[in-house]
């Protein structure tokens, strides 16, 4: 049980990264745009 909820832990923080990953390159690519235009 301990260990699945650590596991869970790790799924949701995982998640989040690539979430986190995903707008940060929206940002940078917005910013490039915005930088050429």
């Amino acid at each position: 049980m301990f260990s699945k909820t650590i596991f869970v832990k790790k799924l949701k923080l995982q998640c989040n990264f690539k979430k986190n990953r995903l707008f940060f390159n929206i940002n940078s690519l917005i910013k490039l745009a915005l930088f050429f235009v």
